[in-house]
């Protein structure tokens, strides 16, 4: 209870002190103003109201200096105790505001962050995406190349001299005949090892898969219905996968 009425008394004191400075400044403006010459009604006026107001001070200084030693001697306990469990209550809410206030922005903060994390690995992911796109492309073009000019010479003559709905797969490129097409279904030839041929037959609606040995007749080996591609030309698609 003493460090309570201390703080009570400190602020009456501080209060005490403000006044009586107030009182002294407006006693000096009063007597600047009567070596003034802004005019008598002018200056009246003012020091009517400054004298007005050192009268309410010293009213109020009196009130003060009463208080404080009521203070000291207990006489105002109950009011000092409600006052400080307002202020107590006043700074912990505070306290929880702050706290809320607070964590809101850290949550924002983080979202903000979050959301920019997000945006720059998308930005990054696709830059990423479309250099391998491109170097998929570029690696495509070159091996395409490179195995249009490994073709064996008896493959770019029977191709000269097929339709186009026939060719050859040489290394997992797709290669048709120069000619128009013909009717009937798509079909390929691909030389494997020990003169095995195998040959690829499309339709619309299947994928036949024949294996043909020297002379002998070829023989089914697979069958596949197949479902309609959606248009569009990519150059992987004529690598073999």
């Amino acid at each position: 209870m003493d460090i309570r009425r201390r703080l009570k008394a400190n602020s009456i004191k501080l209060e005490i002190n403000e006044c009586e400075k107030f009182i002294e400044r407006s006693k000096e403006t009063i007597g600047r103003l009567k070596l003034t010459n802004l005019g008598m009604e002018f200056i009246k006026k003012q020091i009517d109201k400054l004298k007005t107001s050192i009268s309410e001070k010293e009213e109020r200084l009196s009130v003060l200096n009463n208080q404080i030693v009521i203070v000291y001697k207990g006489g105002l306990d109950n009011e000092i105790n409600m006052e400080y469990i307002k202020n107590e209550n006043k700074k912990k809410k505070l306290e929880r505001t702050r706290e809320i206030i607070s964590k809101e922005q850290k949550k924002e903060k983080q979202e903000k962050r979050e959301k920019s994390k997000k945006y720059w690995d998308g930005i990054i992911g696709a830059v990423k995406s479309e250099r391998q796109r491109e170097k998929d492309m570029r690696y495509a073009q070159s091996y395409f190349e490179r195995t249009c000019d490994n073709l064996p010479e008896y493959m770019k003559r029977n191709l000269a001299d097929m339709p186009n709905n026939k060719g050859y797969i040489w290394k997992g490129i797709y290669f048709y005949g120069y000619l128009p097409e013909e009717s009937g279904p798509r079909v390929l030839f691909e030389k494997r090892k020990g003169g095995l041929l195998i040959i690829h037959e499309y339709t619309d609606k299947e994928y036949k898969i024949f294996e043909k040995n020297g002379k002998e007749r070829k023989r089914l080996l697979e069958k596949h219905d197949r479902k309609k591609k959606q248009s569009g030309f990519n150059i992987m698609d004529y690598l073999k996968k």
